[in-house]
């Protein structure tokens, strides 16, 4: 009789293994999830983020809005200022103004970690984008913040003195960290504790040669099945407890 060597993947296979490697599977997300959420809490650098907004400001006050050729004129100034936006952006991201800022705060940071520190976000849409300062402290990244308020400006003024930047919205205390995020690092782990388990209970299953389930006799060979050999050891060892059970409970009925 020809053996069948194909693998037979069914909803049934899948949910036994499952089933009988489910308290490891569990095990494995709790240790996974548990070790990086601790790691992550207490043994991982903290970084706090602040951040204040500036507004590209041009000389549209100058233009009285009342007359119907400097509505054009009004509109062409605010499409310059939005335009100027990103040049203005590449040269605060400079090294002559992370200088300057590295001047203004005394030396305590130097241009480089300054420039590693300061992103910039913008939505290409408005006068108005975002400087974030992040920190290894909340104290040293509004530190960072309100000076950078003050050079800014200064910086945009030297180069061009027909637009400036306004600072629109004030830098605050951060009061949690940006990174890392030990919850989510902590689900992450645990959903890979899982994926792991799983593939390892699912190459053991596959190894495994012996025939597990009486389906499977069937499904390989090709026969029906007339008979099994229960489980004897399993059958004495139910049998005895069920007796000391018995016994036990003979015994309290007497002494009541």
């Amino acid at each position: 009789m020809e053996e069948k060597n194909e693998v037979i993947i069914s909803a049934k296979l899948i949910v036994e293994v499952i089933r009988k490697n489910l308290i490891f599977i569990l095990i494995a997300a709790v240790v996974f999830g548990s070790s990086a959420f601790i790691y992550n809490k207490f043994f991982v650098a903290k970084r706090y983020t602040t951040t204040f907004s500036v507004y590209v400001e041009t000389k549209i006050d100058a233009i009285d809005p009342n007359t119907i050729n400097n509505i054009a004129s009004l509109i062409n100034m605010q499409n310059y200022a939005t335009k100027l936006v990103d040049t203005y952006i590449r040269l605060l991201d400079t090294s002559t103004c992370y200088k300057r800022l590295s001047a203004a705060l005394n030396g305590e940071y130097s241009p480089d970690s300054l420039k590693k520190m300061i992103t910039y976000t913008t939505d290409e849409k408005t006068q108005v984008f975002d400087i974030n300062v992040t920190a290894g402290s909340p104290e040293d990244a509004l530190e960072i913040a309100q000076c950078y308020c003050t050079v800014a400006p200064q910086v945009i003024s030297d180069l061009n003195a027909n637009t400036t930047l306004k600072v629109a919205d004030e830098p605050e205390l951060p009061v949690n960290p940006v990174y890392p995020q030990a919850g989510r690092a902590a689900i992450l782990a645990a959903l890979i504790g899982v994926v792991l388990m799983l593939i390892v209970s699912f190459v053991r299953h596959f190894m495994d040669k012996n025939i597990r389930y009486n389906d499977e006799m069937t499904e390989i060979y090709g026969i029906p099945i007339l008979a099994a050999i229960p489980n004897f050891d399993r059958y004495l060892g139910q049998k005895s407890t069920a007796q000391k059970n018995a016994a036990q409970k003979s015994s309290e009925s007497k002494s009541s």
